[in-house]
């Protein structure tokens, strides 16, 4: 683990998964539908979420994974992920996404980005604020871990740029329970 501090404080972890969920989780099939997107994932269409409706092995296990290491993230990066919801999306996108500098919402207390599956010059584009051009851009290599606290600062996004093939990544976030609204999304703690 590397912790880094330029544009801001983030982490990243070379092979974070372990292999079988690695494999587990590139050979999920997702139909999303990325053709709509307006600068953030919400338009897109059939969004993949590890919920309790799920119970195959793979879910189970991926949930089992994080819901192992909350304390150890908790010690590991510092962060209070107590009262939390798991929230867990495997995500893939294809030419047409892209995503506009923005922070994460403050009711994820944490954001974990987890790259699955993809090639070439697509990783995460980081920014000292939202109207400067990319600062940083994080390079994408397979089961690369990136970590960050949410707060006012951490700009991120993703830069429209061609690729060919899909990207996909997984995204974990410990949502706060008093305040996430969308229930649909996450595994209860």
């Amino acid at each position: 683990m590397i912790k880094y501090n330029d544009p801001w404080d983030y982490y990243i972890i070379d092979n974070f998964l372990p292999e079988n969920l690695l494999m587990s989780l590139k050979d999920i099939k997702i139909d999303s539908d990325n053709s709509l997107c307006d600068g953030t994932r919400t338009p897109v269409a059939r969004r993949y979420f590890f919920t309790p409706d799920k119970t195959d092995k793979t879910t189970l296990d991926i949930v089992d994974f994080f819901r192992t290491n909350t304390q150890q993230f908790q010690n590991q990066f510092g962060y209070d992920l107590s009262n939390s919801y798991m929230r867990i999306e495997l995500a893939q996108d294809d030419n047409n996404f892209w995503q506009v500098p923005h922070i994460d919402t403050l009711e994820k207390r944490i954001t974990i980005i987890v790259y699955i599956e993809g090639e070439g010059d697509i990783g995460t584009d980081l920014y000292s604020s939202p109207n400067e051009a990319y600062h940083t851009r994080l390079e994408w290599k397979i089961n690369r871990c990136f970590v960050f606290k949410t707060d006012e600062t951490k700009w991120h996004g993703f830069t429209k740029r061609p690729f060919t093939g899909k990207r996909k990544v997984l995204l974990i976030n410990y949502v706060d329970k008093d305040n996430w609204k969308s229930k649909d999304q996450v595994w209860d703690l």
